[in-house]
This record gives C-alpha cells, structure tokens and sequence, in this order.
C-alpha cells in the first residue's frame, strides 16, 4: 500500500492532485490510499464535501489527526504591502490576529480563482508547495512575486516552472507509475 500524504485545506489544488494520483494509481492496480491530515480550522466532512463536489467517486482516503500551526506570520507579512492594492481581498481565517479593517475572506472560498484578477504572493517563511499562483498563471491572470528571491523553497521552484499542460501531466504519472514499479 503507498500512502500520498496531504497537508493542504479542502479547497486548494494540492488537495484535488492528490486525490487525482491516488484515484490514477488505483486505476492502474497500484494500491494506495490518500491520508489527509486535515487543517485544524476545518472538519473531515469539509474535505470529503469537497472531494465529493469535484468528482464522480470517492475512494481509498483516511484522515490522520495532526494540527499543523496557524501563519500569523504571513499575515503580518501581507499587511506591509496591501496598501499598494487598493481593490483587494486577503484568504485568510477568521482568527484573532487579523485586521478587521481590511478585506478578508475567510477560507475555504468558493470559486477562488474567479474572485481576483491579480494574485500577490508575498509569504516570508518557507513554503515548499505554493501552488496557488501557478493555478493563477495558468487561467492567464496577473501574478505579483512580492518577495525575497533567494529564500531557498518552493516558492522560484514552481514560480520557474511551465504552465501545466495534459502532456506534463501524462509524463508526471508515467514517472511515477514506473518507479512504482521498480519497488
């Protein structure tokens, strides 16, 4: 059995890639089983409403209780730059460490990429997966890295990478499939 391992909220794309692999993987007779270990804002039955509302089947997924910490840190960080964006909005959650006087979503948010038109991608701290401002660029929308460059993470990783396509998708799961095989 080979676990995929997913930290993310119900509603972000790392969620959805991660169920895509597993249900890919399990189509193919490669058993393995997606283990969420869900945010401690949000419930297993917001994970499995949001699985549920994307796709036709739900299988082969266990939750595992770990409570990662909560980003007041990138908050803070967001506060020094969102005067420079006057029509904005902040995903955040509903925590005490929020300014009340500037617009902010609380997540999970329905349809989030159709509520910006620009994305700034200012977190400080190290963050190996920032997906979100691929998914941006890939729906043709503005994306601002407002941040230092030399923090070594994810952050230049996927910043540099091509735009998801159905080829590199098809080249990811046949690596993947192979070196499944090998083990």
């Amino acid at each position: 059995m080979i676990n995929i391992v997913c930290t993310s909220k119900p509603g972000d794309g790392l969620l959805r890639y991660s169920y895509e692999h597993n249900c890919a993987l399990n189509s193919l007779g490669i058993k393995t089983q997606l283990v969420i270990i869900p945010n401690p804002d949000n419930t297993n039955e917001d994970y499995i409403k949001s699985i549920k509302d994307q796709y036709k089947t739900y299988e082969n997924i266990i939750f595992n209780d770990y409570t990662p910490t909560t980003n007041e840190i990138y908050y803070k960080e967001i506060e020094k730059v969102i005067h420079k964006y006057p029509d904005h909005g902040i995903v955040t959650y509903n925590k005490k460490w929020i300014n009340p006087k500037l617009n902010n979503l609380f997540a999970p948010i329905e349809n989030i990429l159709g509520k910006f038109e620009t994305y700034v991608y200012t977190k400080p701290n190290f963050d190996p997966a920032p997906r979100l401002f691929v998914e941006f660029k890939w729906l043709g929308k503005n994306v601002e890295y407002v941040r230092d460059k030399n923090i070594k993470d994810g952050g230049m990783v996927y910043w540099n990478r091509p735009l998801p396509s159905n080829k590199i998708y098809k080249d990811n799961i046949s690596i993947l499939v192979n070196t499944i095989k090998t083990i």
